[in-house]
């Protein structure tokens, strides 16, 4: 549980950090959720789905997602 509360605190500063860093641009805007889901796939582990460098981040014996092959519950998982 405490994983998916960072992974939620992270995407909210991101978005900030995005409101904060935008500034008056003349560019076209970009869609500030793929920019997040951008971000959080950066900190999340291909392997394992967990945040990288965490306790968890691939930890042997961990069970896996039958659909995904991610460790169940982490962040990366599908469900």
């Amino acid at each position: 549980m405490k994983t998916k509360s960072l992974v939620l605190v992270m995407a909210i500063s991101l978005i900030g950090m995005i409101f904060l860093s935008g500034g008056c641009k003349k560019d076209e805007p970009q869609n500030l959720a793929d920019i997040a889901i951008t971000e959080m796939n950066k900190a999340l582990c291909a392997k394992c789905g967990q945040i990288k460098g965490s306790d968890l981040c691939c930890k042997p014996g961990a069970v896996k997602c039958d659909k995904c092959g991610k460790d169940k519950g982490s962040p990366g998982c599908c469900k």
